[in-house]
């Protein structure tokens, strides 16, 4: 079903993804709880196709070898094998399943996050906005599991929980008749 708000609806169509007003950002504690690693990627596409009975199709990939923490080092290591192996894996994917509303009137989105060879079920919290006169923000969180994804790289046991995931995607109705 279309998601819907009192006043904002995400009708049928084609809507992709604006760069330029969309973030994507994750969080994890280190050094044992005691701090947080905030990051982002700064490369990422997406498309969102809701056809006139509801069913939604929808894909956002992201080149990982845009992520950013503001470290260097610790970028480069997050690139490498012991995390996303960008050399075999330059991408990751998330494909939209279903968007609904659960039994507490939430919003959330269904889908698989593909990571290298890897899939997982993730449902994000999802708020829906007006951003102008032709598009829509989604504002969507989650978290995932590094284990599950095949991260298992925990030096010491550093590295403590789930990773949250906070997305911020603007989409602008495709007017290239797709």
């Amino acid at each position: 079903m279309p998601i819907k708000n009192p006043d904002t609806a995400v009708s049928s169509g084609t809507w992709k993804v604006d760069p330029v007003g969309s973030t994507l950002e994750f969080r994890v504690k280190t050094l044992w709880g005691l701090t947080e690693v905030k990051g982002r990627f700064d490369s990422f596409s997406g498309t969102l196709v809701i056809d006139e009975s509801g069913h939604v199709d929808g894909r956002l990939t992201v080149d990982v070898a845009s992520l950013d923490t503001g470290n260097e080092k610790r970028d480069a290591h997050l690139r490498s094998a012991d995390f996303f192996d960008v050399k075999a894996h330059p991408t990751l994917d998330f494909s939209v399943t279903a968007i609904e509303v659960d039994d507490n009137g939430s919003k959330i989105i269904r889908g698989n996050l593909h990571v290298g060879e890897r899939a997982v079920g993730l449902v994000l919290a999802v708020e829906v906005e007006e951003a102008g006169k032709a598009g829509i923000r989604l504002r969507a969180d989650g978290q995932v599991s590094r284990q599950e994804v095949g991260m298992s790289w925990n030096k010491l046991g550093m590295i403590r929980g789930p990773v949250q995931l906070v997305a911020a995607i603007e989409l602008v109705r495709n007017n290239d008749g797709r």
